[in-house]
C-alpha cells in the first residue's frame, strides 16, 4: 500500500540544498530502485521484476546487484503487505526524500534505529522482519554503519 508523491512534493526531505546532505550514489540507486519496484510489487506480487532496476543495481553493486534486487522485491512486498498506513514514496525522479523514505534509509544505515523508525510504518509483527531485511540490504550494499 503506497502513496506516490508527485515531483513537487518535498515532504520530510526538504528541498535540495536546505541543510540535508545528498545521498551517496549507492543509497540513491537503492532509493530509485525501491521507488520503481514498489508499485509493481504491490500490484503484481513479489516476483515483479524491472530490467532497468536490475541493470542499475548490477552496474552500481557488481555481483551483489542481483541479490540486492531480490532483497528489494522482498522489502517492497513486506511494505505493501504489512504497512500500518499508506507509505509515501516519491516518484523515481523526485529529488527529495519523503519522511517514510528517510526512515527506511536511516534503518539501512544504522540497523539499531529500526524499532523507533519502523514502528509507525508497519504493523507490529512486521517490524522485526523489516529491520532484519533492511540491515541485510544495507550490509550487502555497503551502506550500513553497523552489523545487523
Amino acid at each position: 500500500m503506497f502513496v506516490a508523491q508527485d515531483e513537487g512534493y518535498w515532504g520530510g526531505g526538504g528541498e535540495p540544498g536546505q541543510g540535508r546532505a545528498p545521498l551517496a550514489q549507492g543509497e540513491a540507486v537503492l532509493l530509485w530502485s525501491l521507488r520503481r519496484l514498489a508499485p509493481a510489487v504491490a500490484s503484481i506480487g513479489p516476483m515483479a521484476r524491472c530490467p532497468m532496476v536490475e541493470a542499475a543495481l548490477i552496474r552500481q553493486f557488481g555481483a551483489a546487484g542481483q541479490e540486492i534486487a531480490m532483497l528489494l522485491r522482498c522489502m517492497a512486498q513486506l511494505l505493501a503487505a504489512g504497512a500500518a498506513r499508506p507509505l509515501q514514496l516519491g516518484s523515481p525522479a523526485m529529488a527529495a526524500l519523503t519522511a517514510d523514505e528517510a526512515g527506511l534509509l536511516a534503518v539501512m544505515r544504522v540497523p539499531s534505529s529500526a524499532d523507533h523508525r519502523l514502528a509507525p510504518l508497519l504493523a507490529g509483527p512486521h517490524v522485526a522482519t523489516a529491520a532484519r531485511l533492511l540491515a541485510l540490504l544495507g550490509q550487502t550494499a555497503g551502506i550500513s554503519h553497523s552489523r545487523p
